[in-house]
C-alpha cells in the first residue's frame, strides 16, 4: 500500500498513525511513500503538514497546499511507482533505436503469481 502526491506546494511533512514517513521540500514534484509497514486493520489516519511560510509566493503557483491529485494505492502484486528504468539508447540509426528497458515487481503474497508485464515506449 503506498500514497502518490501529485503535487504538494511546499515543504510537506507526511505521517500515517502518528509515524512520520519523510518531508518532501519541493513543490512541483510528485513523491510517494510506502504505507505497508505502518497501516492497520480498521481506521487509519494520514496527515500532512505544508509549511510555506519561507516561500510567500512563486512564479507558476502562488498558493500553498496540495494542489493535485493523491492516489491511495492497494496491491498484492504491483509495479513499485518508480519501477520502470530505461537505459539510454545503446544503438541509433535514422529508423531505430535499442534501449533497455527494466520493471521492479512486487508480491506480498506468500504464493508466486503470474503477471503479464508489457512495456510500450512512444517516441
Amino acid at each position: 500500500m503506498w500514497i502518490e502526491f501529485d503535487g504538494v506546494y511546499m515543504n510537506s511533512d507526511v505521517w500515517v498513525n502518528e509515524h512520520h514517513l519523510g518531508k518532501h521540500p519541493y513543490g512541483y514534484t510528485s513523491f510517494y511513500y510506502d504505507l505497508t509497514p505502518f497501516v492497520q486493520k480498521g481506521e487509519n489516519l494520514i496527515a500532512v503538514r505544508v509549511d510555506n511560510s519561507l516561500q510567500p509566493n512563486s512564479r507558476w503557483y502562488s498558493g500553498s497546499g496540495i494542489y493535485r491529485h493523491v492516489w491511495l494505492n492497494i496491491a498484492d502484486v504491483c509495479m513499485s511507482p518508480s519501477g520502470v528504468r530505461k537505459s539510454r539508447p545503446r544503438s541509433v540509426d535514422s529508423s531505430s533505436a535499442t534501449i533497455d528497458v527494466r520493471t521492479s515487481i512486487t508480491n506480498s503474497l506468500p504464493i508466486s503469481r503470474k503477471v503479464v508485464l508489457r512495456s510500450v515506449v512512444h517516441e
